[in-house]
């Protein structure tokens, strides 16, 4: 079992909280795309392609509702995803590209395993500063005869 510490990204509210963030460097979208890019290395998971803000200037960290990971094929380059920070405005779900990948290869294996960083990219937005535990044991992926 290891611990999966998430990101806790929130429009701050008490001073605190965000000298807190900018200790943390989650201030900016600089800060928070290094820091997922270190926490993939960590475990693994870092793309073997390519791995890219999409913004290259630094900003403040925008507000979000959540975090979208778009993963498909892209012809001749492989699997790539695309992560989004997902708001609602005037009723409507708008989503903002924060980052790029790309996988070397187009197999059902580097398809599954980009949808495995994606998740883990999902889970360090989505779960809000929490800490998760999660099993070392990997899904099997059975082939169908």
């Amino acid at each position: 079992m290891r611990t999966i510490h998430t990101f806790d990204i929130e429009l701050w509210t008490e001073p605190e909280e965000k000298e807190r963030a900018r200790e943390l460097g989650l201030d900016t979208t600089q800060g928070v795309f290094e820091a997922l890019k270190a926490h993939l290395e960590e475990n693994g998971l870092l793309p073997d392609k390519s791995f890219e803000p999409w913004d290259k200037e630094p900003a403040p960290m925008p507000y979000f509702d959540y975090v979208r990971c778009n993963v498909d094929f892209s012809e001749p380059d492989g699997v790539c995803m695309s992560i989004e920070l997902v708001t609602l405005v005037n009723n409507e779900w708008e989503g903002r590209t924060f980052a790029i990948a790309g996988l070397n290869g187009g197999s059902a294996e580097d398809y599954l395993r980009m949808y495995r960083i994606a998740a883990e990219c999902s889970l360090m937005f989505n779960g809000r500063g929490q800490e998760m535990m999660l099993s070392e044991q990997e899904p099997v992926i059975a082939a169908v005869e």
